[in-house]
């Protein structure tokens, strides 16, 4: 490894270094949501399988129907996961048929909602 090799890594795990403890310092905004499970939904007699994964160094257990809070940043990476969505296209020139990317289908949904007041027990009149 030479020298400039040497400088550009270093600079490179001082960098991840540093969004690691920006990361620790700053909480995630909170964000209260129903989870939903687009890849393996629930059907009559077949119910959804709950996922794990582990995210930022935290394990995250989801059921499909439940409503949670989770970090923003949890929250945006569940509805950035895709899978894509293939078809078959003719090449004008050609006339040979290729495969091509026609959209994307979302693996998982979290849904903004509002959180539930807290409800408050009534006094009885005795």
């Amino acid at each position: 490894m030479d020298k400039e090799e040497k400088a550009r890594v270093r600079g490179e795990q001082e960098r991840i270094a540093a969004a690691q403890a920006k990361q620790d310092k700053e909480p995630d905004p909170m964000v209260y949501v129903q989870f939903r499970n687009e890849e393996d939904p629930p059907s009559e007699g077949h119910p959804s399988p709950p996922i794990s994964f582990t995210y930022n160094r935290k394990r995250y257990t989801l059921a499909h129907g439940q409503e949670l809070d989770l970090p923003q940043s949890v929250v945006n990476h569940l509805n950035q996961l895709a899978v894509p969505l293939y078809g078959d296209r003719k090449d004008p020139l050609t006339g040979a048929v290729q495969r091509v990317v026609i959209g994307r289908k979302n693996r998982f949904a979290c849904v903004t909602i509002p959180k539930p007041k807290p409800q408050t027990k009534k006094k009885s009149k005795e």
